[in-house]
């Protein structure tokens, strides 16, 4: 929930080469671990950025950045979190969730996610 509020997403150095690919502009889905699995919402990338600031709870506890590469968003669609584990979308690609960041690597696949969180969407 930190992230959406904040609209900002944050990166462990280890994931720093992941972080350096997403541009401006990218998709980006917001898939939940937790209370559910699934896909919960979409945004695009607005801007990446080194920041030195506390922001998740795990930093704010032990007193140390974590994630300090961030990318702020625009939210383009998301489910209200009262309804996320009755209209979470599973996600079918095996091995696509592995990271706190990933890459979809197939055109095809975005557009297939983006589709399928639209037409949810509009019949919600």
């Amino acid at each position: 929930m930190v992230a959406l509020r904040n609209k900002k997403w944050g990166v462990s150095p280890h994931l720093k080469f992941l972080w350096e690919r997403v541009k401006e502009g990218d998709p980006l889905f917001f898939y939940a671990t937790r209370p559910v699995s699934g896909l919960i919402g979409m945004a695009r990338a607005r801007s990446k950025m080194e920041e030195k600031s506390l922001l998740w709870p795990d930093e704010v506890h032990e007193n140390r950045i974590k994630y300090p590469f961030r990318i702020e968003f625009e939210i383009v669609s998301i489910i209200n979190e009262a309804d996320w584990r009755a209209k979470r979308l599973p996600i079918r690609y095996p091995n696509l969730i592995r990271h706190g960041i990933n890459v979809v690597r197939y055109k095809r696949i975005v557009d297939e996610l983006a589709g399928m969180l639209r037409d949810f969407m509009e019949s919600a």
